[in-house]
């Protein structure tokens, strides 16, 4: 009686186990394709509204185009002594290395042909009295960010691993700012 219940559990569980096998098919994940290099081009090339409405404060210098300049953290040296700046100007700009910066004026003096710049960090309230922009500046971040990963292991059968992350995106940003 005992060897029946025991060999008839035996089978139940044998063929429970080898359902449990063939359910448990391993599926590939199959990431959503990149767009086309012409989609991405002509999305970068198409007209897009752009609001803009900047007031800078009087004493701020804004270099549109980068500037030989090397960005150090309590000073800047420009190359050339084109330049003249006083103390309590704002400057704000990118150097050719493409390093920005943000930096108020605490003294400045020439040194051979360098103007040396002692600063301190400023703030874009330093810089604007009202600064208003919206539309698109840059396309989406081709990289993706992992923030967590998770690995379950089912049976000693399949791993399962959820991957948590993000692809930030800034085709459409807006900054407003208003003084006081």
């Amino acid at each position: 009686m005992k060897s029946s219940l025991f060999k008839s559990a035996l089978l139940s569980s044998v063929a429970l186990l080898s359902l449990s096998l063939l359910s448990c098919q391993q599926v590939a994940f199959v990431p959503p394709p990149a767009p086309p290099a012409a989609q991405l081009q002509r999305q970068l090339n198409a007209p897009q509204p752009v609001h803009e409405q900047v007031l800078s404060h009087q004493e701020t210098v804004t270099f549109k185009d980068p500037v030989p300049v090397a960005v150090e953290p309590e000073r800047l040296v420009f190359q050339g002594t084109q330049h003249q700046f006083q103390p309590q100007q704002v400057l704000i700009g990118r150097s050719l290395q493409n390093q920005d910066f943000l930096r108020r004026v605490r003294s400045s003096r020439i040194q051979g042909n360098q103007v040396i710049v002692e600063t301190t960090p400023a703030t874009l309230f330093d810089a604007f009295q009202e600064l208003d922009l919206a539309g698109p500046r840059m396309v989406r971040s081709p990289e993706r960010i992992s923030l967590r990963e998770h690995r379950i292991n089912i049976g000693g059968i399949m791993d399962l691993v959820i991957d948590l992350g993000l692809t930030p995106d800034f085709s459409d940003m807006r900054l407003k700012l208003k003084d006081g």
